[in-house]
């Protein structure tokens, strides 16, 4: 691993959940799931929702957007939720998807970490649970930012551009190597002068001499 990489990974949430500003989105578990839905279309850039407890304002769950898209799409048009229905866990979402109606039926439990967490713990965290954001809390587990996804691919690609990595430049890369490389070509009068000087001496050609006047051609 190089360095570069190794300080990505180790670089701090705290430091790292501005890159994007992206406000959490806070809501009640008593919220009906289509006044929560209203107010994500609101704020799209936050693609997870926070269930907070109203006395202790704590972090108790979360609700990916397209979970909460497919609760209403399951009670408005049910018939298009029931086309994708593939074996029986399909089957027991789609009967909880149509029983849904607050936030608290809705939510997953609480994906959160502390801002001196790692971005490599927030990471880990994103993947296993299957999420494109996490909340970031204090001591308490109360909500004091949100951390997207997308922001940890932001520090990622500038460790690379560090590292003078540039991924867009691969296939350039590949063909400059596979092809011989040739002198550079002299840019000035004094280079070109310079070549000359240390040039190899060249034979003189051979001169012919025109044969006399009446002369037989050989």
């Amino acid at each position: 691993m190089t360095d570069q990489a190794r300080l990505a990974r180790l670089t701090s949430v705290e430091a790292t959940e501005s890159l994007l500003a992206i406000p959490p989105l806070l809501v009640s578990p008593r919220d009906d799931v289509v006044a929560v839905l209203r107010r994500a279309a609101a704020q799209p850039q936050t693609r997870v929702i926070g269930v907070v407890d109203e006395p202790t304002g704590r972090l108790v769950g979360v609700i990916p957007v397209i979970r909460l898209v497919e609760a209403v799409v399951a009670r408005v048009a049910p018939e298009l939720a029931m086309a994708e229905l593939a074996d029986a866990e399909d089957v027991a979402r789609f009967g909880h998807d149509v029983e849904t109606r607050t936030a608290a039926d809705a939510m997953l439990p609480p994906a959160a970490v502390p801002r001196h967490a790692t971005l490599e713990d927030a990471y880990r965290q994103m993947e296993a649970r299957d999420l494109p954001g996490l909340y970031v809390v204090d001591e308490a587990g109360r909500p004091v930012g949100y951390l997207d996804l997308l922001e940890l691919a932001i520090v990622y690609v500038r460790a690379l551009e560090a590292e003078g990595d540039d991924p867009s430049s691969g296939q350039d890369a590949g063909r400059s190597a596979a092809t011989p490389s040739r002198p550079a070509a002299p840019r000035s009068a004094g280079q070109l002068r310079e070549l000359n000087e240390h040039a190899p001496p060249t034979e003189p050609e051979p001169q012919v001499q025109a044969a006399p006047p009446g002369s037989p051609n050989p």
